[in-house]
Protein backbone atom coordinates (compact mmCIF):
# COMPACT_ATOMS: atom_id res chain seq x y z
CA UNK A 1 0.00 0.00 0.00
CA UNK A 2 1.10 3.55 -0.56
CA UNK A 3 2.17 5.49 2.47
CA UNK A 4 -0.56 8.09 1.88
CA UNK A 5 -3.34 5.49 2.09
CA UNK A 6 -2.13 4.22 5.48
CA UNK A 7 -1.81 7.78 6.78
CA UNK A 8 -5.37 8.52 5.62
CA UNK A 9 -6.69 5.49 7.47
CA UNK A 10 -4.82 6.53 10.62
CA UNK A 11 -6.18 10.09 10.37
CA UNK A 12 -9.73 8.83 10.02
CA UNK A 13 -9.57 6.09 12.64
CA UNK A 14 -12.04 8.03 14.81
CA UNK A 15 -14.69 7.54 12.10
CA UNK A 16 -13.98 3.79 11.98
CA UNK A 17 -14.23 3.68 15.78
CA UNK A 18 -17.54 5.54 15.55
CA UNK A 19 -18.79 2.96 13.03
CA UNK A 20 -17.76 0.21 15.47
CA UNK A 21 -19.59 1.90 18.36
CA UNK A 22 -22.73 2.35 16.24
CA UNK A 23 -22.56 -1.30 15.20
CA UNK A 24 -22.28 -2.35 18.84
CA UNK A 25 -25.25 -0.16 19.76
CA UNK A 26 -27.29 -1.69 16.94
CA UNK A 27 -26.34 -5.22 18.02
CA UNK A 28 -26.52 -4.63 21.77
CA UNK A 29 -28.65 -7.75 22.23
CA UNK A 30 -25.89 -9.88 20.71
CA UNK A 31 -23.34 -8.39 23.10
CA UNK A 32 -25.43 -8.58 26.29
CA UNK A 33 -27.39 -11.78 25.49
CA UNK A 34 -25.01 -13.89 23.35
CA UNK A 35 -27.04 -17.11 23.66
CA UNK A 36 -30.16 -15.55 22.16
CA UNK A 37 -30.58 -16.30 18.49
CA UNK A 38 -31.17 -13.20 16.36
CA UNK A 39 -32.68 -14.95 13.34
CA UNK A 40 -36.14 -16.52 13.09
CA UNK A 41 -35.24 -20.17 12.69
CA UNK A 42 -32.79 -22.57 14.26
CA UNK A 43 -32.34 -24.22 10.88
CA UNK A 44 -29.13 -22.30 10.22
CA UNK A 45 -27.71 -23.45 13.54
CA UNK A 46 -28.63 -27.06 12.81
CA UNK A 47 -26.95 -26.82 9.40
CA UNK A 48 -23.82 -25.57 11.10
CA UNK A 49 -23.88 -28.56 13.47
CA UNK A 50 -22.31 -30.59 10.69
CA UNK A 51 -19.60 -28.00 10.20
CA UNK A 52 -18.68 -28.00 13.87
CA UNK A 53 -18.81 -31.70 14.54
CA UNK A 54 -17.57 -33.30 11.34
CA UNK A 55 -15.11 -30.74 10.03
CA UNK A 56 -13.42 -29.73 13.26
CA UNK A 57 -13.52 -33.25 14.66
CA UNK A 58 -11.81 -34.56 11.52
CA UNK A 59 -9.29 -31.74 11.67
CA UNK A 60 -8.47 -32.37 15.34
CA UNK A 61 -8.38 -36.17 15.23
CA UNK A 62 -6.71 -36.78 11.87
CA UNK A 63 -4.75 -33.51 11.46
CA UNK A 64 -5.98 -33.05 7.89
CA UNK A 65 -8.88 -31.46 6.06
CA UNK A 66 -11.79 -33.84 5.60
CA UNK A 67 -12.54 -33.88 1.87
CA UNK A 68 -15.57 -36.17 1.77
CA UNK A 69 -18.91 -35.92 3.58
CA UNK A 70 -20.32 -39.41 3.91
CA UNK A 71 -23.38 -38.26 5.90
CA UNK A 72 -25.28 -36.91 2.86
CA UNK A 73 -26.65 -39.57 0.51
CA UNK A 74 -23.78 -41.86 -0.48
CA UNK A 75 -21.26 -39.10 0.04
CA UNK A 76 -20.49 -35.70 -1.46
CA UNK A 77 -17.31 -33.64 -1.72
CA UNK A 78 -16.88 -31.42 1.32
CA UNK A 79 -14.38 -28.87 0.05
CA UNK A 80 -16.55 -27.68 -2.85
CA UNK A 81 -19.71 -27.25 -0.78
CA UNK A 82 -20.93 -23.64 -0.73
CA UNK A 83 -22.85 -24.22 2.50
CA UNK A 84 -19.75 -25.09 4.49
CA UNK A 85 -17.65 -22.02 3.48
CA UNK A 86 -14.59 -24.03 4.31
CA UNK A 87 -11.98 -21.41 3.49
CA UNK A 88 -13.84 -18.37 4.83
CA UNK A 89 -11.54 -16.91 7.53
CA UNK A 90 -14.28 -15.79 9.92
CA UNK A 91 -15.54 -19.37 10.21
CA UNK A 92 -12.45 -20.17 12.27
CA UNK A 93 -14.25 -18.38 15.11
CA UNK A 94 -16.78 -21.23 15.17
CA UNK A 95 -14.12 -23.17 17.06
CA UNK A 96 -14.06 -20.55 19.84
CA UNK A 97 -17.79 -19.83 20.24
CA UNK A 98 -20.94 -21.95 20.29
CA UNK A 99 -22.93 -21.79 17.05
CA UNK A 100 -25.96 -19.93 18.32
CA UNK A 101 -23.75 -17.25 19.93
CA UNK A 102 -21.36 -16.94 17.00
CA UNK A 103 -24.06 -16.27 14.42
CA UNK A 104 -24.87 -13.06 16.27
CA UNK A 105 -21.19 -12.14 16.48
CA UNK A 106 -20.84 -12.96 12.80
CA UNK A 107 -23.60 -10.49 11.92
CA UNK A 108 -21.92 -7.87 14.08
CA UNK A 109 -18.52 -8.44 12.44
CA UNK A 110 -19.95 -8.35 8.92
CA UNK A 111 -21.96 -5.17 9.48
CA UNK A 112 -18.92 -3.46 11.02
CA UNK A 113 -16.64 -4.50 8.16
CA UNK A 114 -19.23 -3.44 5.59
CA UNK A 115 -19.60 -0.02 7.19
CA UNK A 116 -15.90 0.59 7.78
CA UNK A 117 -14.71 -0.52 4.36
CA UNK A 118 -17.54 1.25 2.56
CA UNK A 119 -16.56 4.44 4.33
CA UNK A 120 -12.88 3.98 3.51
CA UNK A 121 -13.72 3.14 -0.10
CA UNK A 122 -15.95 6.21 -0.44
CA UNK A 123 -13.22 8.43 1.01
CA UNK A 124 -10.71 7.06 -1.48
Amino acid sequence: MKRGVIENIMKEKHIVILIFVLTCIFFYKVIFYPTHVIFPSLDTVSQNFFFENVFFKGLREHSQLPVWNNYIFSGVPLIGSPIISLFYPINILFMAFPSNAFFGYSFLIHVFFAGAFTYLFARK
